[in-house]
């Protein structure tokens, strides 16, 4: 699959194809989340691997549990990856959960139609997450992502969302669009 274009920002990335295969196109969208999950379960069976490697050298649990080292932050890495993988899932563009709602339907449904329902599920989760990611900021965790609402009004009005790499709206810093090497 070609890759037009990549864009990068602080809070995530976008990849332009240019088109093509419904099929590709889902499943190479699809292997963002799916990367974290199986870096996120990987972190969580490696602390297990080093507790048990511990405790078959004779140490106890208080031993363990004073010097929680390695096997804590093992333990968080985890944790942040399988939040991004559920965060990074949510039916809204610019994030993956938005692209795979809209190329899924697009796989059953004509083109119009599937564009419809992807507008209307990722405008309705947009505006549900904004006051979510308030609340959030109130808390101290801070998400840098802004739902495409605009893109979620073109998309029902019958107009084309565009590549996801046009539709990043960053939070911080700028966008910068990268081209691949021949």
């Amino acid at each position: 699959m070609k890759v037009e274009r990549i864009a990068l920002t602080l809070g995530g990335g976008a990849c332009d194809t240019g088109g093509g295969d419904v099929n590709r196109v889902f499943w190479m969208v699809l292997a963002g989340p799916m990367a974290s999950v199986a870096i996120g379960i990987s972190s969580f069976a490696a602390s297990v691997v080093f507790v048990v490697y511990l405790t078959l050298r004779g140490a106890d649990a208080s031993v363990i549990a004073e010097n929680p080292h390695l096997w804590m932050w093992l333990v968080i890495f985890g944790v942040i990856n399988l939040t991004l993988a559920v965060l990074n899932l949510f039916p809204f563009q610019p994030l993956d959960g938005g692209r795979l709602v809209h190329l899924g339907l697009s796989r059953f449904l004509d083109p119009d139609r599937a564009r419809l329902i992807a507008g209307c599920v990722g405008l309705a989760f947009g505006v549900i997450w904004v006051p979510f990611m308030i609340c959030m900021l109130t808390w101290g965790l801070f998400i840098p992502v802004l739902p495409n609402l605009h893109t979620h009004r073109r998309m029902i009005f019958g107009r084309d969302a565009g590549p996801a790499v046009l539709d990043i709206k960053p939070v911080l810093g700028p966008v910068q669009f990268l081209r691949p090497l021949p």
